[in-house]
Order: structure tokens, then sequence, then C-alpha cells
């Protein structure tokens, strides 16, 4: 009697490059120290492919608190991440935390090709703060329009527990004293 055959599938694990302290805005736009070490993300990209899809990460904590580092994970392993940095409510205003995160966007889809990924499957996510920080790049044009792109840009948004509201934070830095639901 033959013994029966099993096939299996091998699959080569991918390995991936890390670079980090990328700076999302040209230099001179820059204005102080406090932007010059936010203002920076971390990219996480697989090597030996090209044309695969990113995911760009906005870290959680209520905009007040929280640091990039943290990359995206995904059932594939060839999904390149992007963990943003960007400047908190402690010491900056909405309007600076959300052009933050549109201009890590805007990089994001002008410089991914340069790492061998598709810039047409770029997706934002993020949790909490970080989750409303995506809805609001990828839902309100003004945020990317500056550096010339748009919501129409994006593969998708993947916000995680992001408010789709004004944020509670920012609802508290603008004055609102009503409940947060």
């Amino acid at each position: 009697m033959k013994s029966p055959v099993t096939l299996l599938s091998v699959v080569p694990l991918l390995t991936f490059s890390t670079l980090r302290d990328i700076p999302y805005y040209p230099p001179e736009a820059c204005t102080n120290d406090y932007m010059r070490t936010f203002c920076k993300l971390d990219l996480r990209v697989p090597e030996g492919t090209n044309g695969f899809a990113t995911v760009i990460w906005f870290h959680g904590g209520g905009l007040i608190r929280g640091a990039r580092g943290h990359f995206y994970q995904t059932p594939q392993d060839d999904v390149a991440s992007v963990s943003a940095g960007y400047r908190l409510l402690t010491n900056a205003t909405p309007t600076e935390c959300l052009s933050d995160a549109g201009a890590v966007v805007a990089w994001t889809l002008k410089h991914i090709g340069e790492y061998g990924g598709d810039p047409r499957k770029v997706f934002v996510s993020g949790s909490s703060g970080g989750g409303y920080l995506s809805l609001m790049t990828g839902m309100d044009p003004k945020w990317l329009k500056p550096y010339g792109c748009k919501p129409t840009d994006l593969a998708g948004l993947l916000p995680q527990t992001g408010q789709a509201s004004t944020h509670f934070t920012i609802r508290s830095v603008n004055g609102d004293r009503t409940s947060t639901f």
C-alpha cells in the first residue's frame, strides 16, 4: 500500500528594511525644535518586491500622548507600514496636528514609489486620536490639498476607534464641555 503524499506550499518569508526618523516636512518648514523632533516618520518596507501596498499608522493617545514606533501589522507579509509622528495638543493646535497628518499622507503618496511601493495602494489607519487623524485626512480634502493630493488618491481608510465627529480632546481645547458621547 502506498503512503498518501502531502503537498506543502512553501511561501518564502520576506525580510524588511526599517528606516527611522525620516522628516516629512522640508527643513525650511520646520520652524522649531518641537516640530523637528515630532514631525518624522518611520518606514518598514518588504525587501525584494515591488508594487506592495502601504498602511500609514497614526498612534493613539487622545492627541495628547503617544509616539511613533509601532508598525501596523497585516496578515500578509508584503505590506509596508509607515509609523507617523505628529505634534501633540500639549504643544500644538488642532490645526497643526491635522496639518501634520496631511503632510505624512502626502509624503507617503509622493515617496513610497521610491521604496518599491505602489502609491495607488496607500491606506491610512490609526487608533483613537490616530483613528481620528486617519478619518480627517481621508475625508476632508483641505488637509491634503496644500500638498497637491486629495482623498481619492488613497486606496482606503482603516480607522480603529476613531471618532468620526470632532475628537473629544479638540472639543475640549475649543471650549466645548458637553458630553463626549
